[in-house]
């Protein structure tokens, strides 16, 4: 028995507060692997999860994109916040701060097959938006819902048999829901891009600058 207790009391003496490691980050989009078009140099990559834009418009076609195949039904998580912002008539400076296309090149009316866009409207201030649709069909862009600049919003833009919608939160845990926002047009064409942002939706005598980030993609 002495031989035991000796053995006993030698055993280190074990903490009652184990170390739990953080989870893993998210397996959020590394922008710095997608082809960036950026003429105007209107747009900034930094960190690699966050592009900024900056008063973009109409005639800044720049874009920032990389192939991936949506085959059907989606779900892309992203964080979106607009920092400045100009228009002169309703919905100048429509902007795309997020979409899925079927090209590398957006300047093309049938190949919105749909997105998240910040636009300002005049007097009011900026809104998201959503959108999908061939030939600009409907208002574009189609259902908005106003923002406030500087906040962080938390989007999940989702299509669900060929029925897009875009839900706003504002809270990182996506409790907190500000709106719905749901394409009255359908769509059920497959893509073959993600753009993290993409000019030239709007008009030349508007723009807005901010920046999409964190973007995940289910």
């Amino acid at each position: 028995m002495s031989l035991l207790r000796i053995v006993v009391s030698s055993l280190p003496e074990i903490s009652s507060s184990l170390v739990v490691p953080p989870p893993p980050p998210p397996p959020y989009e590394d922008l710095t692997t997608y082809t960036e078009v950026d003429p105007d140099g209107k747009l900034v990559i930094s960190p690699d999860t966050r592009v900024t834009y900056t008063q973009i418009n109409a005639v800044n076609m720049d874009w920032l994109y990389k192939t991936r195949s949506f085959p059907g039904d989606y779900s892309i998580d992203f964080e979106v916040c607009c920092t400045g912002h100009r228009g002169n008539i309703s919905y100048n400076g429509d902007f795309y701060c997020l979409a899925v296309m079927d090209t590398s090149s957006p300047f093309s009316s049938d190949h919105y097959l749909g997105g998240a866009i910040l636009c300002e409207e005049l007097g009011v201030g900026p809104k998201l938006g959503v959108y999908q649709g061939d030939g600009w069909v409907g208002q574009f862009p189609q259902v908005v819902q106003s923002v406030n600049q500087g906040q962080v919003y938390y989007c999940t833009l989702e299509r669900s048999a060929g029925t897009l919608r875009l839900y706003i939160y504002t809270d990182s845990a996506r409790t907190s829901l500000l709106a719905t926002l749901t394409s009255p047009t359908t769509d059920t064409r497959a893509g073959s891009y993600i753009y993290a942002c993409a000019g030239g939706a709007g008009e030349e005598n508007g723009w807005v600058t901010g920046y999409t980030q964190n973007i995940l993609i289910s």
